[in-house]
């Protein structure tokens, strides 16, 4: 018996591409991230595929990515300075 099989699909506009395929889901996972960084692709997921089933492990989205970052507080009004600034000098 064979194990599990992950694959990367981006997804744009109703078609979906394979773009990566690799026994090991964090292999799939480093080159999904590595895919949304350097791409900023609309959409991307990684898909476990077996003998028997698949289903959806893991999803991006750029407008999900997008509402998430304009949802963060700024790091001044969480913590009442900027700790990225401590001991640096202005």
């Amino acid at each position: 018996m064979q194990g599990p099989s992950y694959r990367v699909f981006a997804s744009a506009e109703s078609a979906r591409t394979v773009l990566y395929e690799s026994p090991n889901l964090l292999d799939a996972a480093d080159f999904a991230c590595e895919y949304v960084d350097q791409n900023e692709p609309d959409e991307v997921e990684i898909e476990r595929l077996d003998e028997t089933a698949s289903e959806t492990v893991w999803t991006y989205s750029r407008d999900r990515a997008e509402a998430e970052a304009a949802s963060r507080k700024a790091l001044v009004e969480t913590f009442g300075f900027d700790p990225t600034r401590w001991g640096v000098d202005s």
